[in-house]
């Protein structure tokens, strides 16, 4: 059995994968999440803006943790794979 903390990353992957190819349809969230929409490229890409939080409380919120998860992993959400073999991708590189 995987630890609590693979498991959680196993989950927020998924979540974010869902929510972000329109899986999942919650305006609520989607209006939460906010794109960096940069005009140049470097080498440390983040898609998403993440604010930051002076608290463990506030960076291990769940959408915070989500976050951090897609900037983290952002190269394999822009395959156009099943959810089972996303969660797979994501047990072989995070796990």
């Amino acid at each position: 059995m995987n630890s609590l903390a693979d498991r959680r990353k196993i989950s927020d992957g998924t979540f974010m994968y869902k929510l972000t190819n329109d899986l999942i349809d919650v305006p609520e969230l989607r209006t939460c999440i906010n794109v960096n929409r940069s005009s140049y490229e470097t080498r440390h890409r983040q898609p998403l803006i993440v604010i930051n939080h002076s608290t463990s409380y506030g960076k291990n919120e769940p959408l915070t943790r989500m976050l951090y998860f897609h900037n983290e992993f952002y190269y394999i959400f822009n395959d156009s794979i099943s959810v089972t073999s996303f969660k797979t991708k994501i047990r072989e590189i995070s796990c």
